[in-house]
């Protein structure tokens, strides 16, 4: 990725176009960390790189320009150093909370096979095959109990049943 530098305004960062198949990133001189990253595409995002204190890099994204004015992505910049001094990682709260959100309500072994099955569709050609062996092998022995409720000594009796 080529970094560029640039003056940075509004008008200035309005101006910059894409590289034919190249993503490239303008660090703004006045916050470090900040840049506004473009796509070969011409997507315009800002990001912000920063270090939590456990030494960690990451990087956050604030969204797209113009949408997000260079004023705004500057207090955002702000706003994330902030939250880093007092220890908190951004970029790692949205990751768990993103996780949280994809994982819902997915307590039981039972919950988890249905959003498989959903999830995967009826159009795979194995998809009735696995149905069948969920019902037959594992639903009645598992599917009740809470996901890290299943012990080593449960899934070795499950084994020998089947073998």
């Amino acid at each position: 990725m080529r970094r560029a530098e640039v003056s940075f305004t509004d008008k200035t960062l309005a101006s910059l176009g894409p590289e034919a198949g190249k993503q490239t990133e303008h660090p703004d001189p006045l916050t470090p960390g900040l840049a506004l990253r473009i796509t070969g595409a011409g997507k315009r995002t800002w990001t912000f790189r920063y270090r939590s204190l456990e030494g960690r890099q990451s990087r956050v994204s604030f969204g797209q320009f113009p949408a997000v004015k260079l004023k705004d992505a500057r207090g955002l910049a702000q706003d994330v150093l902030g939250q880093v001094r007092k220890g908190g990682d951004p970029a790692r709260d949205r990751r768990l909370e993103r996780h949280r959100d994809r994982v819902g309500a997915v307590r039981t072994w039972n919950d988890l096979a249905q959003r498989y099955f959903a999830e995967r569709g009826a159009s795979k050609r194995t998809t009735p095959r696995e149905k069948r062996l969920w019902e037959t092998r594992f639903e009645t022995a598992v599917g009740a109990l809470e996901l890290s409720d299943l012990s080593r000594s449960q899934v070795r009796a499950l084994i020998r049943q089947m073998g």
